[in-house]
């Protein structure tokens, strides 16, 4: 081999090296922006940089190896930032097989097995999640150590499933251990804490146990000094403290937390932001609770315009958005504009969640409650139907599936099909009982309702005989609270 060959050979190798190495940069440098921008809230100019990243590594890597399992699990999570759930659910599935393959070890599976538990949660698909979380916790315990921050946040994330799928006590009893400091005296940051105690008060608050959930309210608002995301948390804090003064009928309380919480969040993250939103979409829903349907359909339109002009992704919160909107249309007869925000959302819910979902059961019930309304029973009865057997293959436990048979059951009698009313009604308290327990006192005013439909069909004997029942739920309830 001659000088000039050896010197271009050499030439040549030094310039490979110097373009992988210049790669090598690129990657890191665009994963690093790509998490920065990310954690700013900037998913669309995160997804753009990861898939930068990703080709980047593609190129370094002929083999898939660890630089492709972390640009495609990055990218997954851009995409889940946005809602674009099936983009998502693919790349961290992507991600772990890599990871399979190449031999990953299981401490690097976190970032992926987290995004996967989290995005599937989001689908309502929630024993999946659970299973995908118990995973996550196995290896943060094993190598992580079992009082690692990260093996609190996944704990947390396992109460939110379990208080989900209807066991309140399982749920209850994990937001108290992550809420325990570690044994070796690693101290839990304060934002975790904030986000733990809210969700345990999001617990106590739809259990009805209004002063524990406020105590857990008040704790998690004194911990916001010693947080790194202050504000933000803030604003969250204050707008569950406007739902708990909701549910107890404190309206014009609710009003002004919201009213200060919308405040922070502009003050905070501008005038118009998906905080400020999500608040103005609360408000809607609490003026629309107060039967001020031209209050609310102004404050859900401007939550719908901001959502719009922000160019936020039509995800399931927007959906609900709609369906509050849609809410405040039906209210004031308005029934075409109502259905085409109930049809909307539907879309939106069935394309990103499925149709096992209570999102979906409930834009089918408001559209079914409408074609009631507007005298078009068949179309009435199909979404119904439909509402009723998402409601029951939903893993969530919720109001809706009685909701939905108490409206067929109207349905029915309306048509004078009396037996299937009879049976609809009958399903319809079967369903309350279920969600509620045989002796709750909210139980009982709905056996009332229900002996007042029953009186309507002049079905004397089980008008009386759910009459009965309801007068001694209360006698029971009443000698319990004489015996405390």
């Amino acid at each position: 081999m001659t000088r000039r060959t050896m010197l271009w050979l050499f030439a040549l190798e030094l310039s490979i090296v110097q373009i992988h190495g210049a790669q090598q940069d690129g990657w890191q440098s665009n994963s690093a922006l790509g998490r920065q921008v990310l954690a700013a809230g900037r998913a669309h100019e995160a997804q753009r940089l990861f898939e930068q990243a990703l080709r980047t590594a593609e190129a370094i890597e002929t083999v898939p190896g660890r630089r492709v399992f972390i640009s495609t699990s990055d990218l997954g999570a851009a995409y889940q930032a946005q809602k674009k759930f099936a983009e998502a659910e693919a790349l961290d599935r992507k991600a772990l097989e890599i990871a399979r393959v190449a031999g990953i070890p299981d401490r690097e599976l976190l970032p992926p097995l987290t995004n996967l538990a989290a995005l599937l949660r989001e689908m309502g698909r929630y024993a999946e999640s659970e299973s995908v979380y118990c995973r996550t916790l196995t290896i943060a315990e094993r190598e992580m150590a079992p009082y690692h921050a990260q093996t609190y946040r996944i704990l947390r994330e396992l109460a939110f499933l379990s208080a989900a799928q209807g066991r309140p006590e399982e749920a209850e009893q994990d937001y108290l251990r992550a809420l325990q400091p570690g044994e070796s005296g690693e101290a839990i940051e304060a934002d975790e804490l904030v986000t733990t105690r809210s969700y345990l008060g999001d617990l106590y608050r739809k259990q009805g146990r209004y002063a524990e959930s406020a105590a857990q309210y008040a704790q998690a608002m004194s911990l916001l000094e010693q947080a790194s995301q202050k504000g933000r948390l803030r604003i969250g804090v204050l707008s569950r403290l406007g739902q708990l003064a909701a549910d107890q009928g404190s309206f014009r309380r609710a009003e002004s937390l919201y009213r200060t919480a919308l405040g922070e969040a502009q003050k905070t993250l501008g005038p118009e932001n998906e905080q400020a939103a999500a608040i103005l979409n609360n408000l809607g829903h609490l003026y629309t609770s107060k039967e001020n349907y031209g209050r609310a359909k102004e404050t859900l339109e401007q939550a719908r315009t901001m959502w719009e002009k922000l160019r936020l992704p039509e995800n399931p919160e927007f959906a609900t958005l709609l369906n509050n909107l849609g809410a405040a249309y039906y209210h004031q007869r308005k029934y075409p504009a109502a259905e085409l925000l109930y049809q909307r959302a539907l879309a939106i819910d069935k394309a990103l969640l499925g149709t096992e979902h209570w999102s979906v059961a409930r834009d089918l019930n408001n559209l079914g409650a409408l074609y009631l309304d507007t005298r078009r029973p068949t179309e009435a009865e199909l979404v119904l139907l439909e509402s009723a057997a998402s409601a029951r293959r939903s893993a969530s436990p919720s109001p809706l599936l009685p909701q939905t048979l108490l409206n067929l059951a109207e349905l029915y009698r309306k048509q004078e099909r009396y037996e299937e009313a009879e049976d609809f009604y009958q399903r319809t308290a079967e369903a309350w009982e279920s969600l509620l327990g045989p002796e709750n006192p909210e139980f009982a005013r709905k056996l009332d309702l229900l002996a007042t439909a029953y009186r309507g069909m002049a079905m004397y004997v089980q008008s009386g005989n759910l009459k009965s029942r309801a007068a001694a739920i209360r006698a029971s309830n009443a000698f319990q609270q004489l015996s405390k």
